[in-house]
């Protein structure tokens, strides 16, 4: 604004110059006229007509009364002057002897062609520009005929200095724009270099210190004030990006803490050599959850498992969840029952429970003599059991004896539940975060689709581990890969043959372990012998190694199964695996057994000895899958 008005005021200086220059310029020319008006005037006086005019009208009139009308008047060189009398001719003062003109004046007066002073009027066809003036105290009026060219001619002769005044005025005022223009600019352009650098990040990009106009300085300060507000706001930005890199680095030792806590996947499995198969699966909403899950082997035939929900999400919940999942295996430890074990942990929980966070949870114990599952229920989702029938697989949620959840009243007091497992059950137990997740119209998954899901995945054959992943990933699928909460499954199932043992095997020579707790385990329950157990451990040892050797994998998660099904006075074996076709009855090399072992050829010993401790062996390809049966005695 204040430049805006410096330009203004400016403007309005060099017009006031041009006009009083033009001023003068008409001042000078009507001092011109003036002066040959008066030269006209005492031409006139001196001519001997004015004489006889006076005498001729016989008014006593002073000579410095007709000079005072005559100035009054615009009287130019070829101006003509009149005297008039009302009737009496006209006489004129100069150039005598025009009657034609006296004439036409005379006629127009008297037909009132003329009203007003300074008239234009047409005289024998000539345009006349018309002054009159009454002299005071007499009838007389002196008349003054102008040609109406003189006049506009003094205009035409002004009309180039004019046009050549304005031309210079208008240059100069343009000059004077553009100087203070620029001069206003300058400090404009600083800013704005300043503010490409501070926009470019350099925040020491000095401003300048020097400015004329009031607006402009407002304008610096209040980039200066910003420069320092910007200045200041990156710094706590990078403080706050800083904090926010540490408060993540530590979510995620934290998440891994967490992680370790829970059995592992390997250690799941192994708790699946045994009748009684087991499948668990947690997925986090965010970086550490307050979900849990828990598997707790006490004995071969005695194992403890807990899924708990706590209260609330993110480090707080997974805080308690960690409290619970050690107070969990203390309570264990002591030899307690499901019930007991609620006891305990809700008696420790609800000591100083000041922000009243809770945690549902069901306790069970499995017993792999009995074939059954024991359970206690703090205040959790109901299980589901799902049983094969000849018809097919049902299911349906079962109603425990409801609790209050661990944490919220001291004195509560739980009770047990006893499910017993008949071939083909499998008991689902699950956290809310399957039937409450919610999709983007905030439509719910909910109980009776995850019941129906269930069956349906339970009736295509999936096992522990297949159902608790397969469900996960349908209920994430529906969220849209968007968990608004954590969830947690378990699956737990009696085989339709509840003798036969399955393993799932990766192609790794560790996991040869793993067949030797099995085959110890179906020893233990079968009654064998010492020698029998070795003859088994030695075939399936030999033939798991040759798989690995010489039927590679045909995908990284390939698995090799070996099922060991024990009968009456042996056991069947059979093994599975989907790598390349390998059959070891004709593809594998005979041994030559009565030559020296330095002129043998390396390899068929192990599967001769394979083939000499077993009978009934059979090999078949079907569907990319290599499968070999074979029976071992036991007796």
């Amino acid at each position: 604004m204040k430049l805006s008005s410096a330009i203004c005021g400016y403007v309005a200086c060099v017009c006031a110059m041009i006009l009083l220059v033009l001023s003068l310029v008409i001042d000078r020319a009507a001092a011109r006229h003036e002066s040959e008006k008066a030269t006209r005037i005492t031409r006139t006086i001196q001519h001997e007509t004015l004489n006889s005019v006076k005498t001729q009208l016989e008014a006593d009139v002073p000579m410095k009364t007709v000079l005072d009308q005559l100035v009054g008047l615009h009287i130019y060189p070829d101006s003509r002057s009149f005297i008039f009398d009302g009737d009496q001719p006209f006489q004129e003062m100069d150039y005598a002897g025009d009657e034609r003109l006296q004439r036409a004046l005379r006629s127009a007066i008297n037909n009132k062609e003329i009203f007003e002073d300074d008239s234009k009027i047409n005289l024998n066809g000539k345009d006349y520009i018309l002054n009159r003036s009454a002299i005071p105290h007499t009838k007389l009026q002196i008349y003054t005929l102008t040609p109406y060219s003189s006049v506009t001619g003094s205009f035409v002769h002004l009309k180039k200095p004019i046009l050549i005044l304005i031309s210079v005025g208008f240059i100069l005022m343009m000059v004077g724009i553009v100087i203070v223009v620029n001069v206003g600019m300058r400090p404009l352009k600083r800013l704005a270099v300043a503010a490409d650098e501070i926009g470019a990040g350099n925040f020491d990009a000095p401003l300048p210190e020097k400015v004329i106009y009031s607006d402009v300085k407002c304008l610096r300060d209040a980039m200066e004030r910003m420069k320092s507000s910007l200045s200041e706001l990156i710094e706590q930005r990078a403080a706050e990006a800083a904090e926010s890199g540490r408060i993540k680095s530590e979510l995620e030792i934290a998440s891994a803490l967490q992680q370790s806590m829970l059995p592992s996947m390997s250690q799941v499995k192994k708790m699946n050599d045994c009748a009684i198969q087991k499948g668990a699966i947690l997925k986090s909403a965010r970086e550490v959850s307050g979900d849990m899950f828990d598997f707790y082997k006490v004995s071969p035939r005695l194992t403890y498992f807990i899924i708990d929900d706590v209260s609330g999400k993110g480090v707080p919940a997974s805080l308690v969840m960690a409290a619970t999942k050690y107070l969990f295996r203390f309570a264990v430890s002591q030899n307690l029952g499901p019930k007991e074990i609620c006891n305990c942990i809700n008696r420790i929980l609800s000591e100083g429970n000041t922000r009243y966070m809770f945690v549902t949870a069901i306790v069970g114990l499995i017993d792999e003599e009995k074939r059954c599952v024991t359970l206690a229920n703090a205040g959790h989702n109901p299980p589901i059991m799902l049983r094969t029938t000849s018809e097919g697989v049902d299911g349906e949620y079962i109603k425990l004896t409801p609790s209050l959840p661990l944490g919220l009243m001291e004195d509560t007091v739980y009770s047990e539940t006893e499910l017993t497992l008949s071939p083909g059950d499998n008991l689902l137990l699950y956290t809310d975060g399957f039937v409450e997740a919610e999709n983007e119209d905030s439509v719910q998954f909910g109980e009776q689709e995850f019941l129906k899901i269930a069956i349906e995945y339970a009736a295509e054959g999936a096992y522990p581990q297949q159902l608790v992943e397969r469900l996960a990933d349908r209920v994430e699928g529906f969220s849209g890969n968007r968990l608004s909460d954590d969830m947690t499954a378990l699956s737990i199932s009696l085989p339709a043959n509840e003798e036969e043992i399955r393993l799932q095997l990766g192609y790794d020579k560790h996991e040869l372990e793993r067949i030797v707790n099995v085959v110890s385990d179906a020893k233990m329950r079968n009654g064998w012998s010492e020698a029998a157990e070795m003859r088994v451990n030695l075939v399936i040892e030999e033939l798991f190694a040759n798989v690995i050797m010489h039927s590679h994998p045909q995908n990284a998660t390939d698995k090799i199964i070996i099922s060991i099904l024990p009968e009456k006075s042996s056991v069947k074996v059979t093994i599975e695996n989907t790598g390349e076709r390998f059959d070891p009855l004709s593809d594998a090399p005979t041994p030559d057994l009565s030559s020296d072992l330095d002129d043998r050829n390396p390899g068929g010993l192990g599967l001769h000895l394979v083939f000499n401790l077993s009978y009934d062996v059979k090999y078949r390809y079907e569907n990319g899958t290599n499968i070999l049966t074979l029976n071992i005695k036991t007796e």
